[in-house]
């Protein structure tokens, strides 16, 4: 048996990151490719892999921890000696042929992934009111569920989710001021259709797009049909013609008006304003 270290790989020039979460405990097998911690700077939210496979012994960091690359993460007991021994001598790959295939026994299926959902173009406007929070943490949404609402002086918007999944935690509440571009929520996607794409450049190994393509067109055509169905009723653009508060768009949500056409029909315009 032997002791490996796990240590935080390049940042590329981010310093001290904070430490969100670990999924990992000590005494726990891992797999190569297995999530050990979740890692959040100023610019995203990354997981961080197990490169190899074998048992935690010890854990170095812990929630709310900050690290730098090259910090030790966790030492591992891998479940054979062929660890180090494979990558100093090329000819002792040969004689030792038995632990090759267990490079092949962790197949890593990738995990959920999180990502960040932010404001979108607000035309110029700066400083725009959050006047209402439509999810909270915990919540499922689809693409283009609405998530909050913004108000400026020119309008009131919607703004729908980019993505489908699960709400980790809000950025903003009501009450809040933001701009084009600020965070608003990060969200753990239920599938990896999208970041697929990404993880074949990173890692250079064709195997995991291999595995991944059968179920990335089965999950791409739903996402159309659900974003089509639950397109948000009433969400304003800036600069709509027709202008309402908050309270009055969540009653015509209920009554199942369309504020877009509302002066066309004067008659229920005074009833939403007599209630």
């Amino acid at each position: 048996m032997a002791k490996q270290e796990i240590r935080v790989p390049d940042l590329e020039g981010a310093e001290d990151v904070g430490v969100v979460e670990v999924y990992v405990a000590v005494g726990e097998s891992v797999d190569v490719e297995t999530p050990l911690i979740s890692l959040e700077s100023d610019k995203a939210v990354m997981d961080v892999p197990s490169p190899l496979a074998g048992s935690v012994l010890e854990l170095k960091v812990g929630e709310g921890d900050t690290v730098n690359a090259g910090d030790v993460i966790a030492i591992v007991e891998t479940s054979g000696e062929a660890a180090e021994d494979a990558p100093e001598p090329e000819s002792s790959d040969k004689t030792e042929s038995p632990p090759e295939p267990a490079a092949e026994t962790p197949t890593a299926i990738a995990g959920p992934e999180i990502r960040e959902i932010r404001v979108p173009d607000l035309e110029g406007s700066t400083d725009v009111a959050v006047v209402e929070v439509y999810v909270s943490a915990g919540d499922s949404v689809e693409a283009e569920s609405p998530l909050i609402s913004l108000e400026s002086d020119k309008a009131v918007m919607d703004v729908p989710s980019p993505l489908a999944g699960m709400i980790k935690e809000l950025k903003v509440s009501e009450g809040d001021t933001v701009n084009t571009g600020d965070l608003i929520a990060l969200a753990e996607t239920t599938g990896s259709a999208e970041p697929a794409a990404e993880k074949p450049t990173a890692s250079g190994l064709p195997e995991a797009p291999a595995n991944q393509a059968p179920s990335q067109p089965a999950a791409a055509p739903p996402a159309p049909e659900a974003s089509a169905a639950e397109a948000p009723v009433n969400a304003q653009p800036m600069g709509a013609a027709s202008h309402a508060t908050p309270s009055v768009r969540a009653l015509a949500r209920e009554l199942g008006v369309d504020l877009s056409h509302a002066l066309q029909y004067p008659d229920i315009v005074d009833v939403l304003r007599e209630d």
